[in-house]
């Protein structure tokens, strides 16, 4: 790898020749072009058409892909009649002298690097604005996590010494020389959980069946805990074993000794990773019953990310939560426009929500109660969410799971809004709703829709996953044909369980149609970062791997080849979940064409495939 700063306007042509002297194929910039109104690095890049530097260097985009948390670039790099591909990969949620929220999205995005890059290119230039800090930070990881891979032994100090002989002041800060050991152990713990389309039948095979290992779930806390002091060169070097990292925290292991199956293993790591507002590590309780605290520097990189409720358990707020146990962190809270004069008008239970495509895609909500209804309209106007999904009924099992929150006969007045319910739909597994919103202080209307999802079971799945995929695709496909820019508002009563599986699913099959990849566990423990308990049981975790395989058991393989996998349904246990319904017309196969005649659904008896 080479580090380098960003380039300035009067070294773009300099850049561009190091990279085809040094036959890059690609270049990993960690910086926004402007941060905090400074500019941090000036674009070198076309971002459509070409661009000219000296030496006839020509630069032409091909293509760009912006996801929630970086941006993949396409360039063609042309010299004389030679001309090569060149990929772009710029991480835009690193903060200035800081570190990622996530270690998580980190290494996801450091695997998405190793996947892009060819095997027979030169060194990968690394560039952020100095060409130190994070640059140092990404160096450092990508080192360490190759030789992780044949050591046992790792000595992350003697590394940044070594970087820092060969270029001043690589890792800037002790926040990022943290974030170095943080990540590892999230990489050690965690292992690589991506799943290709080709193997998840697989995978889910594997996890389906009792397994007899042992699973660690380890935390920093020890580590961070030595790290007191700023780094300098009177730090005596260690070197750290693999096994140890392992070892940082025995009473948070996990023994198979009753046998569990992999999904279990899976969903209870999550659950021991995750923060949880009612029962956590170095916690204080509050009059009101909820637990603010600040958890220990564990994986998922906690003790940067604040994860205090102090605005939910305000007694002001209190009875403005459905549960104790579910309530938005301060950080990602949504906060509403406060009313002058009233105490807490600022407060929703409701957190913002990262997609695959997007920062803040989704809004996560309790569902309204009688008292929070005026907020939740508020909240639809001003964060522009014209797209509303409900998950639940409004009662279940004589339990009130959500208050109705808008008229069904003629329109009903919300503080500052009229809203008036103008056309309903009632379809196999979801009722359309449009509503007329008008805001009385200026006259404003918009039209905002709510999908109701009516095929969910009282006792917690979905009835199938064909019907939840086909809901997703009509939100969607609303989204893309009124131009909805803002965010779409996903509630059930909670704001947590069901509409953490919705959420999932819609990032893992945006991201499977993206990439041909499937990781279930980081994306629920991204979730669950953002807002506890998003997706509450073992069942909808494991009901979530089952309807991804049925949406790829979907695909005509004559079209979509890339998302090739097993078909038969032999020993896959589908207990408690949808049938996968096989759809497949043909498949190339030793190139031959093998055609499936299947034009209706089969379903799974003792094992065998029947009608």
């Amino acid at each position: 790898m080479e580090s380098s700063i960003a380039p300035l306007p009067n070294t773009f042509d300099s850049f561009w020749t190091m990279i085809w002297e040094q036959n890059t194929s690609v270049i990993v910039m960690l910086s926004k072009l402007i941060e905090i109104e400074q500019v941090k690095c000036d674009q070198y890049w076309p971002n459509t058409g070409t661009l000219i530097f000296s030496d006839k260097l020509i630069v032409t985009h091909l293509e760009t892909n912006e996801l929630a948390n970086y941006v993949i670039r396409c360039f063609e790099l042309r010299k004389d009649k030679e001309h090569r591909k060149i990929w772009h990969l710029q991480y835009t949620s690193w903060p200035d002298q800081e570190v990622p929220t996530y270690s998580t999205v980190f290494l996801m995005f450091l695997r998405r690097v190793g996947t892009i890059t060819p095997n027979d290119c030169g060194p990968i230039v690394v560039h952020c604005s100095s060409g130190t800090g994070r640059t140092g930070v990404y160096i450092a990881i990508n080192i360490l996590l190759e030789r992780m891979k044949n050591e046992s032994v790792i000595d992350i100090f003697g590394l940044v010494n070594q970087l820092r002989l060969q270029r001043n002041y690589m890792i800037e800060t002790q926040e990022q020389y943290q974030f170095i050991y943080t990540a590892l152990l999230e990489s050690i713990t965690d292992g690589n959980t991506e799943v290709s389309a080709r193997n998840l039948y697989t995978h889910v095979q594997h996890l389906s069946i009792l397994q007899t290992t042992t699973t660690t779930i380890s935390s920093t806390n020890d580590y961070i805990n030595n790290f007191n002091s700023p780094l300098s060169t009177t730090i005596t070097p260690t070197t750290t074993s693999v096994n140890n990292l392992n070892e940082l925290s025995n009473n948070a292991t996990t023994t198979n000794s009753l046998g569990f199956t992999g999904f279990q293993l899976e969903f209870r790591k999550i659950n021991k990773l995750s923060p949880n507002i009612t029962l956590a590590l170095n916690c204080s309780q509050s009059k009101t019953g909820f637990v603010s605290y600040t958890p220990p520097g564990s994986p998922m990189h906690g003790y940067k990310l604040s994860v205090s409720c102090d605005v939910a358990k305000r007694s002001v707020n209190f009875n403005k939560n459905r549960l104790v146990s579910i309530v938005p962190f301060d950080w990602n809270r949504v906060t509403l426009c406060s009313i002058r004069g009233v105490d807490g008008s600022d407060y929703i239970n409701a957190s913002f929500i990262d997609g695959y495509l997007k920062k803040n895609a989704y809004i996560a909500c309790q569902g309204p109660m009688i008292s929070t209804v005026e907020d939740f309209w508020r909240m639809v106007w001003e964060k522009h969410s014209c797209l509303i999904v409900m998950l639940c009924s409004v009662k279940e099992s004589g339990k009130e799971k959500c208050f109705t929150y808008w008229p069904e006969d003629k329109p009903s007045r919300y503080q500052f809004f009229v809203v008036d319910l103008t056309v309903q739909y009632t379809m196999s597994s979801h009722i359309l709703r449009e509503f007329k919103v008008t805001d009385t202080r200026d006259g404003e209307s918009r039209t905002i829709r709510q999908l109701q999802y009516i095929r969910w079971n009282e006792q917690g799945l979905p009835q199938t996953g064909e019907s939840l995929i086909d809901l997703i695709g009509h939100v969607h496909k609303i989204k893309e044909q009124y131009h909805y820019d803002g965010p779409i508002t996903v509630h059930c009563s909670s704001g947590a369980g069901r509409t953490g599986l919705f959420i999932t699913m819609c990032n893992v099959l945006e991201r499977l149609r993206q990439e041909s990849v499937v990781d279930m566990y980081q994306t629920v423990k991204l979730l669950r970062q953002q807002r506890v308990w998003m997706v509450q049981t073992e069942e909808q975790y494991r009901f979530c791997y089952i309807t991804t395989l049925d949406y790829l058991n979907s695909f005509d393989l004559c079209t979509q080849p890339q998302l090739l996998i097993q078909t038969t349904t032999n020993n896959l246990p589908l207990n408690n979940s949808p049938n996968l319904k096989l759809k497949l017309k043909s498949s190339q196969f030793n190139d031959k064409t093998v055609v499936f005649e299947l034009d209706k659904n089969y379903e799974l008896n003792d094992n065998n495939l029947v009608k």
